[in-house]
């Protein structure tokens, strides 16, 4: 029987780390969440909860002097420990081509029940992703941009998506294995990783629809240094350079609107106009 992997990401806040940690063990354990997974032709020995994606990338140092071993502990963006653990899940856990693998934000904005939406939605297709309704607690200026790289791919595809950066989505091991060699997602840009290498194998994601609170801890996401990673990546991906980014974003801002101030402030990054092809 296929197992189902819920993989969640934990905030390096040590106290924050603790307390969604043990939120996330009862609520699996939580006899509704049982039901719920019984429901759905599941067991409750398949269901795993081994990998919590902690943003924490652990590694042993042993002193030349003393002999003794330390470990220590540092923060690694989100898409690289996400990247991290589906390696492990790969190599380490052997998965099944017919496993679940589904991933959830950990700051509270996605309730854990929506966890049963992605794995029902992998009953119709190899790659189901959220697609966020309501939107409370997203500043009208993310929602903006957002649209905006999400423009990148549609462009490049041909397609309309609903939504693209949704933390709430899953995989089938096999869609897993055949797009994980083609992954290279650093930080916040890991759902449009997902999206990018997905449609490159010409799988279309199933969308199912997410809703989206006010989250319940801060979030790590970094405006300006992750925006402009994510940038970065969309460029490089589709060989944009930095005059094609210029007329894109004057295309957009004529159909749209402006796009935040704050946010056209990266352009002017040297990362951002040094992109050529």
């Amino acid at each position: 029987m296929p197992l189902v992997w819920t993989i969640s990401n934990v905030y390096g806040r040590l106290e924050e780390e603790k307390a969604r940690m043990k939120a996330l063990i009862e609520w699996r354990y939580a006899p509704e969440t049982e039901k719920k997974f019984t429901g759905l032709g599941f067991k409750s020995e398949e269901i795993q909860l081994p990998l919590i994606n902690s943003r924490l990338d652990e590694f042993t140092l042993t002193s030349s002097e003393t002999g003794k071993t330390f470990r220590y502990s540092k923060m690694v963006a989100k898409g690289v420990a996400i990247l991290n653990k589906f390696h492990r899940l790969i190599k380490k856990y052997s998965i099944a081509d017919d496993d679940h693998i589904i991933y959830l934000d950990g700051d509270g904005q996605i309730h854990t029940n929506h966890v049963f939406n992605i794995l029902g939605g992998l009953k119709t297709g190899p790659f189901v992703a959220g697609k966020r309704i309501g939107e409370q607690g997203i500043p009208e200026s993310r929602i903006k941009q957002e649209r905006f790289e999400n423009s990148f791919v549609e462009e490049h595809f041909g397609v309309q998506l609903p939504d693209v950066q949704c933390g709430c989505w899953g995989v089938t091991g096999k869609h897993l294995k055949d797009i994980y060699p083609h992954l290279n997602a650093e930080g916040f840009e890991v759902e449009l990783d997902v999206m990018i290498c997905s449609l490159q194998k010409g799988v279309t994601p199933v969308f199912v629809d997410i809703s989206v609170i006010p989250p319940s801890v801060p979030s790590t996401y970094r405006t300006g240094e992750d925006d402009e990673r994510k940038l970065a990546y969309l460029m490089n991906r589709f060989k944009i350079g930095f005059p094609q980014l210029l007329e894109k974003s004057q295309q957009f801002a004529a159909k749209h609107g402006p796009l935040p101030s704050e946010y056209v402030t990266i352009f002017s990054s040297p990362i951002i106009k040094d992109i050529k092809f």
